[in-house]
């Protein structure tokens, strides 16, 4: 309560520097009534030495500042999502002591101790706040905001911190969402591991997709900038596509802890082959109306040039040189799998194949009288 009292204080009531002062201003009036103006200059060089030194010059406004700052501001951790509690130090900036309530991290992903509050902070003054922070696992400058209340009102604090993964991949995901059949594919990789500087870099495994084969490149280490206490090393990687299915691809390329088998870190590997003929969409659900297919080819020059063959009840025309247009006809079965195949200008090549499926089954007709009687008779529901 003693330091809650000392806040309550107001400025010292020195009055005298004013009554002075008005004194030279009057003696400065009445001289230039009387004599040069020169001894003017005078007086009034005096009257602003008397007012410097006195502090009535430096008078300032109120400022209420609130500032904020972790600890420690470079956080060493893994891939998964962590909340590791982390030491927020709030310092009083203004020019006008402040009593903090209590602080509000703005969601639940900041959670703060209220065990400290309330607090009386003078100017320069600073407290200490733990905060549980979930921090998104990205090597990154991040930041996060807090609203503290006191008896100034609401004053907001941004506080910047920097994670510092134990292992990344980049890129982060790699796909490839469009490859033709003679297409081969290679890209590059490279894994980064972070550790401190005092220990031995932690042990770990790669695990590479069994589509691809894989090299090893450049290796660079060194320390990383802005946290000289920890030191990383990169590893290059080139992996080619050895695996020449058509189709949609799934794999991934993941960092695993060799002890326990927990997967620290995975990088998504997606890619899709499609045969040097084929169409966009690579299928058509035939419904009532029609549906319009086009060619997709990497040689813009190949074209279309006459329906072979349709599934019975189905119709389909060439409607351009890259176009099919497909409709069902009178008699198209409600339940179809078939294909339309389609010639091209494309010398040496199949005729393009397109999936046709159709499910409509006939609607049920509706039972007669005699029907109806029986089933209600029947008891049944």
């Amino acid at each position: 309560m003693s330091e809650l009292g000392e806040l309550d204080k107001g400025p010292s009531g020195a009055w005298w520097p004013y009554i002075v002062g008005l004194v030279v201003v009057l003696a400065a009036v009445a001289v230039f009534v009387r004599r040069r103006r020169r001894r003017v200059v005078v007086a009034a060089l005096a009257f602003a030495l008397l007012l410097a030194e006195s502090g009535c010059g430096t008078v300032s406004a109120p400022i209420v500042k609130l500032t904020g700052s972790y600890q420690e501001s470079f956080f060493f951790v893994d891939p998964r999502p962590h909340e590791p509690p982390m030491a927020l130090v709030v310092r009083n900036d203004g020019n006008q002591p402040l009593r903090l309530l209590k602080a509000d991290g703005g969601c639940s992903c900041r959670k703060v101790d209220q065990s400290v509050f309330p607090v009386a902070l003078k100017p320069g003054n600073s407290v200490t706040v733990r905060v549980d922070l979930s921090m998104t696992p990205v090597t990154k400058p991040q930041s996060s905001q807090f609203q503290f209340d006191t008896d100034k009102g609401p004053l907001f604090v941004t506080a910047l911190f920097f994670t510092l993964l134990s292992h990344e991949l980049s890129p982060e995901t790699i796909v490839n969402s469009l490859m033709y059949e003679p297409d081969d594919w290679t890209f590059n990789v490279t894994h980064r591991v972070v550790h401190r500087a005092d220990h031995a870099q932690p042990e770990f495994a790669l695990r590479f997709p069994s589509e691809f084969k894989f090299a090893q490149g450049a290796t660079r280490s060194g320390r990383v900038g802005g946290a000289p206490d920890y030191a990383y090393e990169e590893t290059d990687y080139t992996l080619s596509l050895s695996d020449h299915g058509l189709g949609d691809h799934k794999s991934s390329l993941s960092v695993v802890e060799p002890r326990t088998k927990v997967i620290l870190l995975e990088a998504p590997v997606r890619w899709k082959r499609v045969s040097y003929l084929s169409t966009v969409p690579d299928r058509v659900v035939l419904g009532a109306r029609p549906v319009r297919v086009f060619l997709r080819c990497p040689d813009e020059a190949v074209e279309l040039t006459k329906v072979v063959s349709v599934p019975d009840g189905v119709k389909a025309v060439v409607s351009s040189t890259r176009e099919v247009t497909i409709t069902p006809g009178d008699h198209v079965p409600g339940v179809l799998r078939g294909e339309i195949e389609v010639g091209t200008t494309a010398e040496g090549k199949p005729a393009l194949r397109i999936p046709v499926v159709r499910y409509q089954p006939t609607a049920l007709k509706p039972l007669s009288r005699e029907a109806n009687a029986s089933h209600a008779g029947s008891g049944a529901p």
